[in-house]
């Protein structure tokens, strides 16, 4: 799953996976830092490093049935649209 993050959207490459291992590949192409963060079923604040402008980090998380947020933890930035939904089923 790719996640592209620019300043302040997040697009995902798919809206839905089968249950399972995943490696979410996670690109800064705004021009701030951002982070990846994923809470849902069996997952709890799993996330990667920040990432700088033009970087890029990977987090492998097991998903189960139920939907998961993917979100930009640094401050503010999900309130500001860094925020979206993954249905795992």
């Amino acid at each position: 799953m790719t996640v592209t993050e620019t300043d302040y959207a997040l697009k995902l490459s798919r809206t839905s996976l089968p249950p399972g291992t995943c490696t979410f590949v996670s690109a800064d192409h705004g021009k701030i830092t951002h982070a990846l963060s994923i809470d849902g079923p069996g997952v709890a604040d799993a996330g990667t490093k920040n990432i700088a402008s033009g970087g890029q980090d990977t987090l492998t998380v097991t998903l189960e049935k139920g939907t998961y947020d993917v979100y930009c933890p640094v401050d503010g930035h999900e309130q500001l649209g860094m925020d979206q939904h993954v249905k795992v089923g």
